[in-house]
């Protein structure tokens, strides 16, 4: 059986990378109530890893 992705007791998240609505359950990431998927979690971690370096290195 399939899933109910209209269900409407299901969390609604905005990824903080792309500003996208995305139901938490089906969120790749590791950080399911941050990032809608697992590239857009990939993509702003280098990015915070390359700003940081660019401060300290």
């Amino acid at each position: 059986m399939q899933a109910d992705r209209y269900s409407t007791n299901q969390s609604v998240q905005t990824c903080t990378w792309c500003n996208s609505e995305y139901a938490e359950a089906y969120s790749r990431a590791r950080e399911t109530g941050v990032f809608c998927c697992k590239k857009c979690e990939i993509e702003a971690k280098f990015w915070l890893r390359e700003s940081l370096g660019s401060v300290f290195g």
